[in-house]
C-alpha cells in the first residue's frame, strides 16, 4: 500500500519531534490507515508513518473507548521526502492481522495529520468528536481474498551474558548469564495465548529521574512488552469512558510504612486511576 502526501509547502513544513516506535501522532505529521477485519464495525488495527519512517500501531475498541499502543504488529515501511511533498510506502503481513474467516469486505479508512497546519484529515470524513477509528463513518475495502487463518506462533527469545575480571581484592570475578523468551500464540482471530519463561527485565528503559518529597509512592509504569500485550484488556471505563480504572505492577520507591526511605521493594499489584485524554482533547484540530 503506497501514499503520497502532497504539501506544497515543501520539506521545511514537515514536524518530526523524534524517530521513536509510537510516537504521539498530534505532535507530528502521519500517515495512517485503519482497518476494520473483523465485520462487527467496532474492531479497529491502524498502522502509522511519519516523513522519516518511524512506526505505530494501535488497536482500538468502540471509536477509541479502550486503545492499545503497545500492540506491536510486524510490518514493514519505506518512505521518501520531496519538495512537493512525501510518500509512504507500507507492507502488512497477512499473519499481522486479525481477521473472522471467509470475510471479503472490511471497513477502512485513511487519515493524515499535517502538523504545521494542525489538521487531520480523512479519505472518509468523521464529525470533529470522533476519530478515525470510529469504523462507522468509514470506507468498504470489497472484493478482499485473505487467505485462511493458520497457526499464528511468535517466538521473542533473548540471552544475556557477562564476564567480569577485576583484580581488586575480593571483586566478583567470573562469568554469568541469563535465557528465557516468550511465546505468543494466536489461534483464532478472536484468543491469544502468551506464556513467558525468565522474563527479560532488559526490555525496560531507564526510568526518568523523578525527586519525590511526599509520602506517596512514585509510580513506574510497566515497560515489560509480556505484560504489556494486550493490556487495554485489563482496562474498565466508565460509560463515557473518560476515567480507566487499570491493573498495573509496579515498583515503588518513597517512605515505607514506618517512615524510612524506601528505595525498592517488590512488585506488588496496584489500582491506577487515570483521565482518559483523547487526542482532540490534547490541541488536535
Amino acid at each position: 500500500m503506497g501514499a503520497f502526501n502532497r504539501d506544497s509547502a515543501g520539506l521545511k513544513s514537515l514536524r518530526l519531534p523524534d524517530l521513536r516506535r509510537d510516537f504521539e501522532p498530534p505532535e507530528t505529521d502521519v500517515f495512517g490507515v485503519t482497518f476494520g477485519p473483523l465485520g462487527d464495525h467496532r474492531t479497529a488495527l491502524q498502522f502509522q508513518v511519519t516523513p522519516m519512517g518511524s512506526q505505530g500501531d494501535v488497536q482500538a475498541f468502540d471509536g477509541g473507548d479502550v486503545s492499545n499502543f503497545n500492540w506491536d504488529a510486524l510490518w514493514r515501511v519505506r518512505t521518501t521526502r520531496a519538495d512537493s511533498g512525501w510518500m509512504a510506502e507500507m507492507a502488512i503481513l497477512w499473519q499481522s492481522l486479525r481477521y473472522a474467516p471467509g470475510l471479503t469486505s472490511w471497513d477502512v479508512n485513511f487519515v493524515r495529520n499535517t502538523r504545521r497546519v494542525a489538521q487531520w484529515s480523512a479519505w472518509m470524513p468523521y464529525p470533529r468528536q470522533f476519530s478515525s477509528w470510529r469504523l462507522t463513518f468509514g470506507g468498504v475495502l470489497d472484493s478482499l481474498a485473505p487467505p485462511p487463518p493458520r497457526a499464528n506462533v511468535r517466538i521473542r527469545p533473548y540471552a544475556l551474558g557477562q564476564h567480569t575480571t577485576d583484580r581488586t581484592r575480593g571483586a566478583f570475578n567470573g562469568t554469568l548469564g541469563d535465557v528465557g523468551g516468550e511465546v505468543i500464540w494466536a489461534s483464532t482471530a478472536n484468543s491469544l495465548l502468551e506464556a513467558t519463561a525468565n522474563t527479560d527485565f532488559a526490555q525496560a528503559d531507564v526510568d526518568r529521574q523523578g525527586v519525590n518529597l511526599t509520602r506517596f509512592s512514585v509510580f513506574f509504569p510497566e515497560r515489560r512488552q509480556f505484560f504489556l500485550e494486550n493490556a487495554d484488556l485489563l482496562s474498565a471505563g466508565g460509560l463515557t469512558g473518560r476515567y480507566i480504572v487499570q491493573p498495573f505492577f509496579s515498583r515503588r520507591i518513597g517512605l515505607a510504612d514506618d517512615g524510612t526511605l524506601l528505595l525498592c521493594r517488590r512488585a506488588r499489584q496496584s489500582i491506577l486511576w487515570t483521565r482518559h485524554t483523547p487526542w482532540r482533547d490534547r490541541g488536535a484540530s
